[in-house]
C-alpha cells in the first residue's frame, strides 16, 4: 500500500527520511525507491491517504529529488 511507505509528501525530496515505527529504516528506503521507480516505470496512478486532497498522483524524478503530481494538475 502506498499510504504505509509514502507517509507525507515532503518524505519524497528526502527519500530517506523514515518514521520511528519503521523497523528497518534501509530497507524501508530501496521499497521505496523500487515502489517509485516501477510507478514511474508503469505511469501508475497512485492514491495516497496520507497526502493533500484528492490523495490521487503520479510520480515523477528530477535528478535524485521525487515528486508528486497529483491528478488535479495532470489534466491541465
Amino acid at each position: 500500500m502506498a499510504s504505509d511507505i509514502l507517509n507525507d509528501p515532503l518524505s519524497l525530496q528526502h527519500l530517506p527520511s523514515h518514521i520511528r515505527a519503521e523497523m528497518s529504516p534501509e530497507r524501508g528506503l530501496k521499497t521505496r525507491e523500487r515502489f517509485l521507480q516501477d510507478a514511474i516505470d508503469k505511469d501508475a496512478l497512485l492514491f495516497v491517504c496520507h497526502y493533500p486532497f484528492p490523495g490521487v498522483e503520479r510520480v515523477k524524478r528530477e535528478g535524485s529529488t521525487w515528486m508528486w503530481m497529483p491528478v488535479m494538475e495532470n489534466t491541465k
